[in-house]
């Protein structure tokens, strides 16, 4: 009742590729610390001076839905060995949270990983290097296009006053959700199927599965500028153990859990905005149960109470 949500996948191959680049990145060893929005390694043979450029425009072609990003540079040393690091931390930071509704956890969590071929041409000390990153995306642009126009259609619907506080907000996505996305207990099994995992699924078709119903409520509450995540990690009913996806949702300066599809589910509110020890039967991945993500995501010791 509760799968369907996607794993990352990464795939790796190496060779020589000539074609013409999409976004130019300028390769240097720094010979001072570099300030950088995002705090990129320095420490592999390949070093980017304009790191915060190739990953905004790195996030900027996961949200058009390209099918290949490629990043070209011209490098005076052999940096093949680090080439697989380099672009798992570009790609990591191009996944990161930002305040825009259609980036961070929309884009992670509807995207299956990623195949990179790397390799260069030249010699006599100069090569021109290329990499192409092929994303496995979950919806292609003109899916992305109606999602964006359905979403319009529900807030003219909803018609929620600009004074609104985050609490109404909240009620009025998740009572939303909840009243007109269905469980897909068709594809729910089906691994060959990523749509059932994606907002487009639960707007569109109106059905989903978890993973389906978090993009959705962190996509919709996002779009009125409340603080959300998506949560992924193991969750447990009758008897068995399944991977799961749920949200964490912030009010009054403290964050609260919410499974939207368990209460669809169960056709209860048992899981809306309750605190950790009210989850039962929820194990978080352990990226999500760091000490670092816990300080900047408190979660509440008691369930929300209004």
């Amino acid at each position: 009742m509760k799968g369907g949500i996607s794993k990352l996948v990464l795939r790796v191959a190496a060779l020589v590729l000539t074609a013409s680049a999409l976004t130019a990145a300028v390769l240097m060893r720094p010979k001072k610390q570099e300030t950088h929005r995002y705090q990129v390694r320095q420490d592999l043979s390949v070093y980017f001076s304009n790191a915060d450029k190739v990953i905004d425009d790195i996030r900027a072609a996961l949200v058009r839905r390209d099918e290949v990003i490629t990043i070209s540079y011209v490098s005076h040393s052999d940096n093949m060995a680090d080439i697989d690091e380099l672009t798992a931390e570009l790609m990591e930071f191009a996944l990161s949270e930002t305040d825009k509704p259609y980036e961070g956890d929309y884009l992670r969590h509807q995207y299956g990983g990623y195949e990179v071929r790397y390799g260069y041409s030249g010699s006599g000390g100069e090569y021109d290097y290329e990499i192409k990153i092929y994303p496995d995306l979950y919806t292609d642009p003109e899916m992305e296009a109606q999602v964006d126009s359905r979403i319009a259609e529900i807030k003219e619907e909803l018609a929620l006053p600009e004074d609104a506080d985050d609490y109404t907000k909240f009620r009025a996505v998740y009572d939303y959700i909840y009243q007109n996305v269905s469980f897909d207990k068709v594809h729910q099994n089906n691994p060959n199927n990523h749509l059932k995992t994606t907002c487009y699924s639960a707007l569109i078709y109106k059905n989903a599965v978890c993973q389906g119903y978090a993009v959705t409520l962190y996509r919709l509450l996002r779009e009125y500028g409340v603080p959300v995540r998506v949560v992924t990690g193991y969750a447990e009913i009758d008897g068995k153990s399944e991977y799961h996806a749920w949200n964490i949702v912030r009010l009054d300066e403290l964050w609260y859990n919410v499974d939207l599809t368990w209460d669809k589910e169960l056709g209860s509110e048992d899981f809306c905005l309750v605190s950790d020890s009210e989850l039962t039967g929820h194990i978080r991945d352990p990226q999500y149960s760091t000490e670092e993500f816990c300080q900047s995501f408190p979660m509440s010791e008691e369930s929300y109470v209004r």
